[in-house]
């Protein structure tokens, strides 16, 4: 008789080793419980320190954490700084110096720190020029009366009765809020929320980019004709303004999934 052809056995190869998958087992039970010990030793610190008469610019940069400037009730009182220190395994770092009229405050978590967040409260006088970064965290300012900008990659920016030459807010991840602000030229954008703008006068230019979410412009009509680009990806476009392509005040609103929405006040 003819020999039978052999059934191939089919392989039985593993899509990871069972040692692969016990380390990334035993790997993630191991950070699961340098998280868990670390949320259980983490402490909250609070200092508070005055700073030099003389700052007319402040650069903040932080890590993890929230930051929010006010304005001093006088114009003669100094400015402040507030922060609250969030440390799990290790403390945050954190370097405050003041170049001639600039002070400058970086705030660093770094790696395998567990709990850990620096904000920060600064109060200075009105006409004082602010600039913020945050990689995680709400940027926040009111009342002043000099240019500010604030970048985030994750968190919400939001600015209320500012008046500034320029003002820049930028967010990755989050909204962006100018309520009541008054501007020459003025930079909004997000890649993932809504972007709302109350202006209260005349200017030269506002941008507002989004890629999704709602931009929604409130501007003076008394100010007005305006140079109108709106730009709406699958979303409704409104635009109910006096336009005029030669106008000397532009805006440009774009979104790719979102509304467009421009009215007078």
């Amino acid at each position: 008789m003819p020999a039978q052809p052999r059934t191939p056995q089919q392989p039985t190869a593993e899509r990871f080793p069972r040692s692969a998958v016990w380390l990334m087992g035993t790997g993630f039970v191991g950070l699961a419980g340098l998280f868990l010990f670390s949320q259980l030793i983490s402490t909250v610190e609070h200092s508070s320190r005055p700073v030099g008469g003389d700052v007319r610019a402040v650069e903040v940069r932080v890590d993890v954490g929230k930051v929010t400037v006010n304005v001093t009730e006088e114009d003669t009182a100094r400015a402040s700084l507030r922060s609250t220190f969030t440390s799990g395994l290790r403390p945050p770092a954190e370097a405050v110096e003041q170049v001639r009229d600039t002070l400058r405050v970086n705030a660093n978590c770094g790696r395998l720190t567990g709990d850990c967040s620096t904000d920060y409260e600064l109060t200075v006088p009105a006409e004082t020029r602010v600039t913020v970064r945050t990689a995680h965290g709400h940027v926040s300012a009111k009342g002043l009366r000099a240019s500010v900008a604030a970048r985030v990659e994750v968190g919400d920016v939001r600015m209320i009765d500012v008046r500034g030459r320029t003002i820049t807010a930028r967010s990755q991840t989050g909204n962006v809020t100018l309520s009541d602000v008054r501007f020459r030229t003025a930079d909004t954008a997000t890649e993932r929320g809504q972007i709302r703008v109350v202006s209260t006068s005349g200017f030269t230019r506002l941008r507002a980019l989004n890629h999704t979410g709602d931009v929604v412009l409130t501007l003076p009509r008394r100010s007005g004709p305006y140079a109108v680009e709106a730009r709406g990806g699958t979303g409704r476009r409104t635009v109910d303004v006096e336009r005029d392509a030669g106008a000397p005040a532009t805006v440009q609103a774009s979104t790719s999934e979102g509304d467009v929405t421009i009215t007078g006040d």
